[in-house]
């Protein structure tokens, strides 16, 4: 860290900061363009720990386990589509890795399943004509109704 040896004060007094406030933002400047990278794997190990209780060496070994691969659609994970980190809102248990795609569907269904079988359903159906969709329930020819 920056430290002023003519007046041997520490940069983390608030003095020296008052006194020397645009030399010290333009240090921190410089050496948050130089350790980017290094700023931002520790950003990265802070959040997993807090969000998740995950170590950086837990999460890889959990992809690793996965061999790579989205937990539900089996996709490889690219800059598109990271790797995210699947966990129980009511719980804070972690399921698993995910792609970013299929874990924003179980966040737009709220972790449902009802409403991913619906899904399931519909799209099984969707492309035939033996149902219609009549107050919010798929409504079949011969089998009957499903909300």
């Amino acid at each position: 860290m920056f430290y002023d040896r003519s007046t041997r004060e520490s940069p983390m007094t608030k003095s020296y900061y008052q006194q020397n406030k645009e030399h010290v933002k333009e240090y921190m400047r410089q050496y948050h363009a130089r350790n980017r990278a290094k700023r931002n794997l520790r950003m990265r190990e802070v959040m997993l720990k807090r969000r998740y209780n995950l170590t950086q060496n837990d999460y890889l070994n959990l992809i690793k386990n996965q061999m790579g691969r989205c937990a539900i659609c089996s996709g490889v994970f690219s800059n598109k589509n990271r790797p995210e980190v699947d966990h129980c809102h009511l719980t804070g248990k972690v399921r698993g890795i995910l792609c970013t795609f299929c874990n924003s569907m179980l966040g737009y269904a709220k972790d449902r399943i009802d409403v991913l079988q619906k899904a399931t359903v519909y799209l099984n159906y969707s492309n035939s004509d033996i149902f219609t969709v009549v107050d919010g329930c798929l409504k079949f020819r011969q089998e009957g109704t499903v909300c």
